[in-house]
């Protein structure tokens, strides 16, 4: 991750693979170039964990090869990619939940106090 934030971030629009499946990296001067960079970087960095896990996965297949490897390895590094990817996709839920019931909440709010407003005077306690 510190290669990620480091420097390998800023070469998606050199290296990504996202042309061949019909997603473009957008320059920077796009109309929407917040959100269309920001979901390029999204997508390079799916491809960039993909391709640094199967480099380790290589690498230790050929400096420690055993009986095991594709199951202890292999499988590790899917199943690390996997978890990575749910937190990824879990965020993203969140985000729009709270985008949700945040909209819902003030929704609520505005009624309660156009209900306050106009009955101003009715919802008064009586003592007892």
């Amino acid at each position: 991750m510190a290669l990620w934030y480091g420097f390998a971030r800023d070469l998606g629009a050199r290296l990504s693979l996202g042309g061949l499946v019909g997603f473009p990296y957008p320059p920077v001067s796009a109309d929407g170039a917040a959100i269309a960079v920001e979901t390029a970087r999204n997508i390079w960095l799916y491809q960039y964990m993909i391709v640094a896990g199967a480099i380790f996965v290589g690498l230790v297949r050929w400096l420690l090869p055993h009986r095991w490897f594709r199951w202890s390895v292999g499988v590790s590094a899917v199943l690390i990619f996997f978890i990575w990817f749910r937190v990824q996709l879990d965020v993203m839920i969140n985000n729009w939940f709270g985008t949700f019931y945040n909209m819902i909440q003030r929704l609520w709010e505005s009624r309660a106090l156009s209900r306050r407003n106009s009955s101003s005077g009715s919802l008064r306690r009586s003592p007892g």
